[in-house]
Formats: structure tokens, C-alpha cells, sequence
């Protein structure tokens, strides 16, 4: 599953994890994506501000 995240865009990464915790997902799932944004140094802010590239 984590090799799955890392090939994922940046932009979709922030949009999964918002979604799963609107959804209240499985917070294991949440917190590998949590681990994989800070992995990446990503935000919500820089997701809001459109300044989130879609590089992975």
C-alpha cells in the first residue's frame, strides 16, 4: 500500500486524505497518508493556496 501512496501526485495525495477524514476512514489509512505528506513537507495550506505541484 505504501508504494501505491508514494506514486500518487501531490494534489491527489492532499484530496485522498481530506476525503478520508471527511469520511472518517480507517485511521491507519490516515495516518499512512498523514506519514506520506510529511514526507513530501505538504500542507493543507499549500494545498489551499494552489501551491501544492502535481510532482511527485
Amino acid at each position: 500500500m505504501t508504494k501505491a501512496i508514494q506514486m500518487i501526485s501531490n494534489n491527489y495525495l492532499i484530496d485522498i486524505y481530506v476525503k478520508s477524514v471527511l469520511l472518517k476512514v480507517d485511521s491507519a489509512f490516515i495516518n499512512l497518508l498523514e506519514n506520506e505528506m510529511c514526507r513530501r513537507n505538504l500542507t493543507l495550506e499549500s494545498y489551499k493556496t494552489d501551491k501544492c505541484q502535481n510532482q511527485i
